[in-house]
């Protein structure tokens, strides 16, 4: 969405080796258009916060379009069935969106690979908060970080294209 870009820059200037882009994450346009501009550079995909709010064929058929782009990396957060739940059931209350629809969520990344297809590996997953320091935060915050973290009901999964 364009004005969310927009937004963003306002508040954090774009990095050096960073570009925002506002278009629509599961077309191939913007893909192309980062293609053309470096076209043998390895490209670096985040995606924070954003496939839990879409349909598993739409996040895999990204995913699987990614792989006949060169090397591609990408780095999203993701819940597994059961932080889902949860997610639906309390999270999403709690901020004021309880009618949020969430469908997407990982309970494996290798699982996830089999069904994007050959030409993507696992580099890595991780439960979300393991790095966060806990420091100075609420007992009952903690808490949930830890349960979350033993349970792997949030995490991050890091991807390649081979």
């Amino acid at each position: 969405m364009p004005h969310v870009v927009e937004y963003r820059r306002a508040l954090l200037s774009e990095p050096e080796r960073e570009t925002y882009l506002a278009g629509d994450a599961f077309a191939e346009d913007w893909i192309r258009q980062i293609r053309a501009d470096v076209p043998d550079a390895p490209i670096l995909v985040t995606a924070g916060g954003l496939f839990h709010y879409f349909e598993e064929n739409k996040v895999v058929g990204l995913l699987r379009m990614l792989t006949g782009f060169g090397e591609i990396e990408i780095v999203f957060d993701t819940v597994s069935k059961s932080g889902m739940a949860m997610m639906r059931k309390k999270y999403m209350k709690q901020v004021g969106h309880r009618d949020a629809q969430m469908f997407f969520y990982v309970d494996s990344a290798s699982e996830l690979t089999g069904k994007i297809g050959s030409g993507v590996r696992v580099l890595a997953e991780e439960p979300y908060y393991r790095h966060i320091p806990r420091t100075g935060l609420k007992l009952s915050t903690k808490i949930s970080m830890s349960v979350s973290d033993r349970f792997w009901m949030v995490k991050m999964v890091h991807l390649a294209t081979e």
